[in-house]
């Protein structure tokens, strides 16, 4: 039986690729809307990757808020597929018969993977599996920087949230895509997630990668309880964009140019501003309007 190829869809990613560093130790600094980021996500036959195998592979890599390339492919894990995994995932004996072995996929990921930031949510489960299997076959431990977007949702969302699993995140955020067991899906999902991560980092005035990662950890700094101090405090600078938002034109506070402005992540290639005018927060743009609604 012909084995599935390993499906790798990748866009240009030529552009600004001089902007954007190609070691882990040299995107320490880098602008949040720089960093080429790889959303992570396995499907595996149970969950201990010393004992347990990949059976599907997704990953997805971002730049600047925008999907610059894609890979997808189930694996064959070489035995049976646990009757209960098959229920979770609905990933059969059948499906992955023909796809190619882990030791078969490995070279293509980490073509795909290359120098990017790695991002999984539970990161250690999917880092450790492919980790796992890169020793197995005699080749080298992923070196690349990874985020963990559990972490950074307990210190970002953990408050609006019954609880950080990938599926309540994606409900109760109304992410646009949700979580299903199947590899491409939950990429998807993590990486809306990721992206509204960076919006409310940006709250705090976080917009490069350092600052982005230690607020993961930031909570046990024993002086993270005085960040609540600074909810209701103005953020970031004067709007200087506001002739461009309808509501700011609307207000007398534009006379005054005190409205204040949030970075509100990237929207076609341009950074996108949420700016707030007595108490109401509209999005607009430096280059054009782009949208103008109570948030």
């Amino acid at each position: 039986m012909d084995r599935g190829p390993v499906v790798v869809d990748v866009a240009s990613v030529a552009t600004g690729a001089d902007d954007v560093a190609t070691a882990a130790d040299d995107v320490a600094s880098v602008a949040l809307r720089d960093v080429e980021f790889c959303v992570l996500d396995l499907e595996t036959t149970g969950g201990s990757s010393e004992f347990e195998a990949i059976t599907e592979i997704g990953a997805v890599k971002y730049r600047g808020g925008e999907e610059i390339g894609r890979f997808a492919t189930l694996v064959n894990p070489l035995r049976a597929i646990p009757p209960f995994i098959t229920v979770l995932t609905g990933i059969t004996d059948t499906m992955v018969a023909g796809a190619p072995t882990i030791d078969e996929t490995l070279g293509p990921l980490l073509e795909f993977i290359g120098d990017s930031v790695l991002v999984a949510h539970n990161a250690r489960f999917d880092v450790g599996f492919v980790n796992a299997a890169l020793v197995r076959a005699g080749r080298e431990r992923l070196s690349n920087r990874v985020l963990d977007t559990v972490g950074l949702a307990r210190r970002l969302v953990g408050a609006d949230v019954d609880n950080c699993k990938l599926a309540t995140l994606a409900a109760s955020l109304g992410l646009a895509h949700q979580p299903s067991h199947r590899a491409i899906n939950d990429v998807l999902a993590t990486g809306d997630l990721l992206h509204h991560l960076i919006e409310r980092a940006a709250g705090f005035g976080v917009f490069d990668l350092d600052d982005f990662a230690a607020m993961a950890k930031i909570g046990r700094h024993p002086q993270a309880a005085k960040l609540k101090l600074t909810v209701d405090l103005p953020r970031l600078f004067v709007c200087r964009r506001a002739r461009r938002c309808a509501l700011c034109r609307q207000s007398d506070e534009y006379s005054r140019a005190s409205a204040k402005l949030f970075w509100h992540g990237r929207h076609a290639a341009q950074d996108r501003f949420a700016v707030e005018v007595d108490g109401r927060r509209a999005l607009c743009c430096d280059a054009r309007f782009v949208d103008c609604r109570s948030a």
